[in-house]
């Protein structure tokens, strides 16, 4: 594994790391930074991955992926690095990468999103399924799927209130109020909002789209990671009443502390962006984004 030294990190901007459990809304909270914030319009080579416009933090930590990654941070005034594992990730920069993990420490603005733990499931099952059968891997039940993706959700969520500094927002409340979560992202990083319209970036409507979109596109619109119709319908989650009850004996009380209801989160979420309209009020069970960011 390369050592990342400080010479390495030379003359590149502030970062910004965006955390989130997995389908939760990390792409579309890249989108919004890359599009409305100045310095983190990055760029990527023709048919490179769309990825390629944000650095994994995780690369960073990966034998032999260092100096590609390192390369990744330059291509913006200012990097956007995401990970799904945060708490763990601090732990292995600590121990494996020392002076980028301080350069993290000094330097960077951490954004957590977390989103309906429920719908959260109903996004990655149908990949995740669909990947492990792809490789010939018998996926893991609907029970232990629910229970082990609920517990990852409230110990990351405990995790979060004893760690680094960081803005905590819900997706829901960027969805509802964009403009709100531009703002407080501005405020949060030190940057100040360029004020286009429209605030939400477009998701691609299809698996093709978004794979033209990487072939002639420099710089997409769209990071994006979806799934096909047909992968979408042929493992579509079916929640019971028995799965309903393992995931709030998983998530525990983590559920209220972030203003989820109980019946709304477990009998009436969905996973379409539709519902959420922009600028539109939030129901009375949910609190606004702001009551519940940490500071």
């Amino acid at each position: 594994m390369q050592a990342i030294t400080s010479s390495d990190l030379a003359g590149i901007g502030d970062p910004v790391i965006i955390f989130t459990c997995g389908r939760s809304g990390t792409h579309m909270t890249i989108d919004l930074i890359r599009r409305h914030f100045a310095g983190f319009a990055s760029w990527k080579y023709p048919l490179e991955y769309n990825s390629a416009v944000y650095t994994w933090l995780d690369s960073l930590v990966q034998p032999g992926a260092s100096l590609r990654s390192l390369g990744r941070l330059r291509r913006a005034a200012r990097p956007i690095l995401m990970t799904h594992f945060w708490p763990k990730m601090c732990e292995h920069l600590a121990r494996d990468q020392p002076v980028l993990a301080q350069w993290i420490i000094e330097r960077g603005r951490v954004i957590h999103v977390v989103r309906n733990p429920r719908d959260a499931i109903n996004s990655a099952w149908p990949i995740e399924n669909h990947r492990a059968r792809r490789i010939g891997r018998q996926f893991e039940t609907r029970e232990h799927y629910v229970r082990r993706v609920g517990r990852r959700w409230a110990t990351d969520l405990e995790a979060m209130r004893h760690g680094s500094p960081h803005i905590q927002l819900r997706y829901e409340d960027i969805i509802r109020d964009p403009a709100w979560a531009i703002r407080r992202i501005g405020e949060w990083i030190g940057a100040v909002p360029l004020g286009r319209e429209p605030i939400l970036v477009r998701p691609y409507r299809s698996v093709t789209e978004a794979r033209l979109a990487r072939i002639f596109m420099t710089r997409p619109v769209s990071t994006a990671a979806i799934a096909s119709r047909a992968v979408r319908a042929k493992y579509c989650f079916a929640w019971t009443p028995q799965l309903n009850a393992i995931l709030l004996a998983a998530v525990g009380s983590e559920l209220a502390l972030l203003g989820y209801n109980e019946e709304t989160a477990f009998h009436q979420s969905t996973n379409d962006r539709s519902v959420y309209r922009a600028g539109s009020r939030p129901p009375a069970e949910f609190a606004t984004g702001e009551q519940y960011s940490a500071r």
